[in-house]
């Protein structure tokens, strides 16, 4: 995701991942309880894995952050 992001951005990236990732992390943990607990969803490899969590989304949702932001102008512009 990094071609994707200019410099002097990283720290929004990194602000959004970690958004994206803790929101994430909550409702894969909710949803694998409520699958335990109704008996359903339980051939879904990410909630029989322990706590090995897949990134794939959250990284993904991260850079839509990121560009949706930067497209419509909510990230500041640095003045050269």
């Amino acid at each position: 995701m990094i071609p994707f992001v200019t410099p002097g951005d990283y720290i929004y990236l990194l602000m959004a991942d970690l958004a994206s990732i803790l929101i994430c992390v909550a409702l894969h943990r909710l949803l694998g309880a409520i699958a335990r607990r109704q008996g359903v969803l339980q051939d879904w490899e990410s909630f029989g894995s322990g706590k090995k969590f897949p990134m794939g989304l959250p990284i993904a949702v991260a850079v839509l952050i990121y560009l949706t932001a930067n497209a419509f102008g909510f990230l500041p512009v640095e003045r050269l």
